[in-house]
């Protein structure tokens, strides 16, 4: 792992390689009713218009799958059809697992991945017309974050960081492992990743706060993944990153020392990182970004409990992101982090309520109108 790529010597890409899993980032606060144990469809997995990191959430046979850790460290699934629809949930058994779970779509499978409180993983998969199995991995107690991953050509991946390093797994459609480690400065909290135009992206907090980013390819130099800052400085980054594929662009959102949103990208035509603050209320807690169309959407959470949106796209006015509040009216606040992605015509968001309550909050481009449902569990 000596060897570093220069990232400049990548060649410019035109097709597209979408990840099939959907972005979301969920913090649960409260308890999660046990419903009634559903079987998936014989659907394929749908196309997402939206590509991002940190999964929690996917769109499959056509409806809206969630995943979190209930506070008796229970993995807890809700699904629906578009909105509006009836909402489902229940519980796959398991050991106990904290944290956020990934969760993504391969060769037609659901698979979740979580941190077990000794530190090692749970592993559930759900095929077509069949339960779901969940597997306990050891990985000699290394899982020291959430684990992150993505499906790409035949493998399913899985990171996560130990001991200060980014370790990685695979497994083919065998069941067959690999396991590696890839070298670069020391990090702290939870990494992030994305698969855009044939590459794996990684993104992690370092130890000083600035940022690590990880790129790996087929006919990369050495077989060995690169590994750079992305143009931060120390003392950059106050929350894990996030982020999406663009075009022949990888973007990358973190909260900034003050609370403020920091974005970073990098054009693929030149190889140039530009750094650019998003104006817009300060923020706590993880941040939610994805695509649909040419748009770049982000969310966040208030000190006191809003939901923040921001979105920019090429023809906007003044060409900087425009800002509005899908916070819940009332008394009703947030309680968790932001969830959610794009299905069809519809932006969604989803968040816990302070009485445990699921909310989902949804912009429908049919009627140009924000709409609200509460989920089941």
């Amino acid at each position: 792992m000596s060897t570093t790529p220069s990232l400049e010597s990548r060649p410019r890409h035109t097709v597209l390689t979408a990840v099939r899993a959907v972005t979301a980032v969920f913090t649960t606060t409260a308890v999660l009713a046990t419903a009634l144990v559903g079987t998936a469809t014989s659907a394929t997995a749908a196309s997402p218009s939206s590509s991002g990191s940190t999964n929690q959430a996917f769109v499959y046979g056509g409806e809206r799958h969630l995943f979190e850790i209930d506070p008796a460290g229970r993995l807890a699934h809700s699904w629906s059809a578009p909105a509006p629809a009836t909402s489902r949930s229940e519980i796959w058994a398991g050991r106990p697992v904290t944290g956020k779970p990934i969760a993504y779509v391969h060769n037609d499978e659901q698979h979740v991945f979580a941190r077990t409180p000794n530190n090692n993983l749970m592993h559930w998969v759900l095929k077509a017309g069949a339960q779901p199995r969940g597997e306990y991995v050891d990985t000699f107690n290394h899982v020291r974050s959430d684990p992150t991953g993505f499906s790409f050509g035949s493998r399913r991946h899985v990171f996560y960081a130990t001991n200060g390093s980014l370790e990685h797994r695979s497994w083919d459609d065998s069941g067959k492992s690999t396991k590696d480690t890839w070298a670069g400065p020391a990090i702290t909290g939870n990494p992030a990743a994305l698969v855009h135009n044939g590459e794996q992206h990684i993104f992690a907090r370092a130890v000083d706060n600035r940022l690590v980013h990880w790129v790996w390819y087929d006919g990369i130099a050495n077989n060995l993944p690169a590994v750079d800052d992305f143009g931060t400085g120390p003392a950059a980054l106050s929350s894990d990153p996030v982020g999406f594929g663009y075009d022949d662009q990888v973007h990358v959102f973190v909260r900034s020392g003050g609370g403020g949103v920091q974005h970073y990208y990098r054009d693929a035509s030149d190889g140039r990182i530009t750094a650019v603050g998003w104006a817009g209320p300060d923020v706590v807690g993880s941040l939610l970004a994805y695509t649909v169309g040419d748009r770049q959407h982000l969310f966040g959470r208030t000190a006191t409990g809003g939901i923040v949106h921001w979105v920019w796209y090429p023809s906007i006015p003044g060409n900087w992101p425009a800002t509005d509040e899908w916070s819940p009216t009332g008394t009703v606040a947030t309680a968790s982090d932001p969830a959610g992605f794009a299905i069809d015509d519809q932006q969604q968001v989803f968040f816990r309520r302070p009485d445990g309550r699921l909310e989902n909050r949804y912009w429908d481009d049919s009627d140009q109108s924000l709409h609200a449902e509460t989920w089941a569990g």
